[in-house]
């Protein structure tokens, strides 16, 4: 039996640095068992923090004589892995176990979250190489790895809407093989002008299921699972213990904000896009913002926050009722020019996250003037050192 550990790369390297300074060091770090896909683990090593009592520890060295100076697995109590990674002349190798639900599992591979997605396999594992023409052009610009990779990523999509249906639809023509759409919504009719896959026929339908139609037709080989159902809902939170991204294209504060801590927990990048066309002082303001939140590198709140976070905090916490959805007192409407530009954008971050262009956590936003002049800016973070969902990165056990 085999599982799969979920490393912060930042992490990972603080390993390298330790491990390369002190070859008989021993480092002890938290661990939550997250899921598994397909009767695989996951577990999620954390960064070691002011806990006291962590319910699981693996311990990661580089003596291979390490684990045999152990008195045993039940000392100490928490003691649930080992991870071996070789120095010196074992340079490149890596093997591990892990003690989950009473058995015991060989680790088979490492999933490093952060800029590139990298997956060291650990057993002989490694998944062939994808040889699809239709993709001949991408593979020449991306690189076949990169290509491969962004493929083999399970995603959690929030939102099925005017972003939400051009976003997937760019992730079936890339060919993801693992697709949840969430959507608590049905079709409605005002939905077909900018909306992607849906029909008249479609309205009344649920926009995941109706959107999910679709995407089957344009990639055969993917799976497309579907939850008509908000963000918070138990089966969202089941699908992102599995998924290796979370996408979140909605228009609401509460199910962003539930998208940023699922994102958090798990220890998975978020990928937000969000737009908007007011009129200001009559004229019209278009723009968008496209985020990318690597695991350890701030959250939501940090780049950009939320334009009402107490009131989604509320919300979420069954505190408030959700409002009344009425998009006319707050926006003009939509534009699909707009929304094509912003979903690009996110795209192409996700792309360069993957192949390890984009080192770390980024923000792009839109504007367009009311001239039409379109500019991007890249705003800072705002940091803050007492951020309650920063501190809750890879807890989901918790």
């Amino acid at each position: 039996m085999t599982c799969r550990l979920r490393v912060p790369l930042s992490l990972f390297q603080d390993w390298l640095d330790r491990l390369a300074e002190d070859p008989s060091s021993v480092v002890a770090v938290p661990m939550s068992f997250v899921s598994e896909v397909s009767g695989t683990p996951i577990c999620v090593v954390r960064q070691p923090s002011e806990e006291r009592n962590s319910s699981a520890v693996l311990l990661v060295f580089g003596d291979p004589g390490v684990p045999e100076s152990l008195s045993g697995w039940s000392n100490p109590p928490a003691l649930r892995g080992f991870l071996w990674i070789g120095l010196g002349a074992h340079r490149g190798q890596i093997s591990g176990v892990v003690l989950c639900h009473d058995a015991r599992f060989r680790v088979e591979a490492l999933d490093l979250v952060g800029p590139g997605m990298r997956r060291l396999p650990v057993l002989d594992t490694d998944r062939p190489s994808f040889a699809d023409p239709r993709l001949s052009r991408t593979v020449g610009a991306l690189g076949q790895a990169t290509v491969n990779r962004v493929r083999s990523l399970a995603v959690l999509q929030i939102g099925c809407g005017r972003n939400g249906s051009l976003l997937a639809l760019n992730l079936a023509r890339l060919g993801v093989e693992q697709l949840t759409l969430v959507d608590p919504d049905l079709v409605e009719e005002h939905n077909l002008g900018e909306m992607e896959g849906v029909f008249e026929s479609d309205v009344g339908l649920p926009k995941a299921v109706a959107l999910a139609r679709h995407l089957r037709l344009v990639n055969r080989a993917g799976a497309v699972q579907t939850i008509s159902e908000g963000a918070s809902h138990a089966d969202c939170v089941a699908a992102a213990r599995e998924c290796d991204l979370v996408v979140s294209c909605v228009d609401n504060d509460p199910a962003r904000l539930a998208a940023a801590i699922l994102a958090t927990i798990f220890c998975v990048p978020h990928l937000d896009v969000g737009t908007g066309v007011f009129l200001s002082e009559g004229a019209r303001l278009a723009g968008a913002d496209v985020r990318l939140i690597s695991p350890g590198d701030g959250c939501l709140l940090e780049w950009g926050g939320l334009a009402r976070r107490e009131e989604a905090v509320r919300i979420l916490s069954g505190l408030q009722a959700a409002p009344t959805a009425d998009w006319q007192s707050e926006r003009m409407g939509s534009l699909r020019s707009l929304n094509e530009m912003a979903v690009g954008l996110a795209v192409q971050m996700l792309l360069d996250f993957v192949s390890g262009a984009i080192q770390g956590s980024f923000w792009q936003q839109l504007e367009l003037s009311p001239q039409g002049r379109a500019s991007i800016a890249h705003p800072a973070p705002n940091r803050d050192p007492a951020c309650r969902l920063c501190a809750s990165l890879g807890k989901a056990d918790l």
